[in-house]
């Protein structure tokens, strides 16, 4: 079946690979740079939609967490600087993200992870 993929949905799609630190597929990025709405497979619209989100949910909790974050805001910190990919922010950021993934999850406070206390030193204080 074959469905038409609009050039505004086809950068949306291109956008949020990109924001998830995912190199997109080729297709897409040369149907983006035609600019011009196109009637595709519904199947490759499915996996490009798919794969992206296979990406993310083989992630840790708090790396999809983050990434989750930082597509759903365009990618922007509150000051307008862009955000990094999770694996490109401090290991200490990391590790609060998968701390607060954890609490999320377990709906409760995690325990800290004893063989790193150096990531954690000061994590939970304020």
């Amino acid at each position: 079946m074959k469905v038409i993929l609009t050039t505004d949905r086809a950068t949306e799609i291109l956008n949020n690979f990109e924001l998830a630190g995912y190199a997109p597929p080729a297709d897409l990025v040369h149907l983006v740079a035609s600019k011009c709405s196109a009637l595709i497979d519904s199947g490759t619209l499915a996996a490009w939609e798919a794969g992206l989100h296979t990406r993310i949910t083989d992630a840790t909790p708090g790396e999809r967490g983050y990434e989750s974050y930082r597509v759903a805001i365009g990618g922007k910190a509150f000051n307008g600087d862009d955000l990094p990919s999770f694996k490109k922010i401090p290991e200490k950021i990391q590790a609060a993200w998968e701390v607060a993934a954890c609490a999320i999850l377990q709906h409760s406070p995690c325990e800290l992870d004893p063989r790193s206390p150096d990531l954690f030193e000061g994590l939970l204080k304020s």
